[in-house]
């Protein structure tokens, strides 16, 4: 699961590279320009996005079909 923490480590660690001048990605002597990091960040934040509305609508979707069969009378749910 991605959690902020993991995204702004790997922030982090993007930048490091990037000033310390340890990554190459064409030729030799160009640094991994501005478009790219922010690729790769939106990229991050898009990933976390998606799996947090997987857990938050599982969760929901879950508590719905339980209250829906409650309902309908399928099951019963002691009240404790």
């Amino acid at each position: 699961m991605l959690t902020w923490h993991f995204i702004f480590d790997i922030i982090y660690v993007l930048n490091k590279i990037h000033w310390k001048g340890l990554t190459r990605v064409r030729n030799e002597g160009e640094l991994m320009d501005l478009e790219t990091q922010w690729n790769i960040i939106y990229t991050l934040f898009l990933l976390f996005a998606v799996n947090m509305t997987w857990i938050v609508a599982k969760r929901q979707g879950i508590s719905d079909t339980i209250d829906y069969l409650e309902e309908k009378g399928m099951i019963e749910l002691d009240e404790d």
